[in-house]
């Protein structure tokens, strides 16, 4: 568990380039990618060619449930982090909270979604425009989450 700790903060680190976060970069080879994830995070839980998923993952002050990393054409693509909610209200008070963390570190934007729930974006994408990371609430497999996805970027 310690060493998942490290490695999310490090790839959390304030020296995100604009290509990734530090040493996984987006639209590195599935080799490089994988080589460099398992370095800062360790064996996942499940892998295959186009995802590897971690469980029970925690990082600045938050326990997520569960961080994918996603592959397109043999590239990584997407990052994904998964933290389950009781209800609407907690996901909304959680995404909020992680925002505060994360605006210590990058740019940071508030919005709302077409329905009218609230999001965060903040860094900027591999692409050079538009932003490297979004937070926000959603019902997943039945139960409110509170995400954070890096991507998907069509790299």
């Amino acid at each position: 568990m310690r060493k998942a700790i490290l490695g999310l903060c490090f790839m959390c680190a304030t020296a995100v380039s604009a290509r990734g976060i530090e040493s996984i970069k987006f639209g590195t080879t599935y080799q490089e990618a994988v080589t460099n994830i398992k370095a800062s995070l360790g064996e996942p839980t499940s892998s295959d060619t186009n995802v590897l998923t971690y469980k029970d993952v925690s990082f600045k002050g938050f326990t997520w449930n569960e961080i994918t990393f996603r592959f397109k054409n043999g590239k990584l693509v997407e990052a994904r982090c998964y933290m389950n909610q009781k209800n609407k209200r907690m996901a909304t008070a959680k995404m909020s909270a992680i925002a505060k963390i994360m605006e210590k570190d990058y740019s940071m934007s508030m919005d709302y979604e077409d329905d009218g729930n609230l999001f965060y974006a903040g860094g900027t994408s591999p692409l050079g425009y538009g932003r490297l990371f979004t937070i926000f609430i959603s019902p997943r497999n039945g139960v409110w989450t509170t995400q954070m996805r890096f991507g998907p970027f069509s790299i």
